[in-house]
């Protein structure tokens, strides 16, 4: 069968970590190939945020809805061009999240973030220190397509 998918031109499956995966990102300028790759995974990632405040306890990783009178204040980070962005990580064990820090869906991120004013989109760290950033146009398109 295996013959046959080569043959026939059938998907190779990618055998990356989605760390190794946000590294070719960054340092190969978003290969088409590469965000395809990311856009497909989406759906499925958990990303967690460091929290800066909070005037509610919560256990960290842990989801939270955040209700009328609640405050949740999450790191962000500024990157060339002036942008703002809300940062996330995609390592739970990401020493750079301690002491406080939130888990969310990726949807549930990018919904989020949407509704914040004073941030132009997201950034998605992995322990090595590489980065992504998608802005708000490109959040949108995400929960229309990929993430619907």
């Amino acid at each position: 069968m295996s013959i046959l998918k080569s043959i026939l031109g059938g998907r190779k499956i990618d055998q990356r970590d989605t760390n190794r995966l946000i590294f070719d990102l960054a340092e190969h300028g978003n290969r088409p190939a590469d965000l395809q790759e990311l856009y497909r995974r989406l759906p499925s990632m958990e990303l967690f945020g460091k929290v800066s405040d909070a005037n509610f306890p919560f256990d960290d990783g842990a989801r939270h809805v955040v209700r009328p009178g609640e405050i949740l204040k999450l790191q962000s980070a500024s990157i060339p061009g002036g942008h703002c962005l809300v940062q996330f990580f995609t390592n739970r064990t990401d020493p750079r999240l301690r002491p406080r820090y939130i888990g969310i869906l990726s949807r549930d991120a990018c919904e989020m973030v949407l509704k914040m004013d004073g941030f132009d989109g997201l950034m998605l760290c992995n322990p090595s220190d590489s980065w992504i950033a998608l802005l708000k146009p490109e959040l949108e398109r995400l929960l229309r397509r990929e993430l619907a």
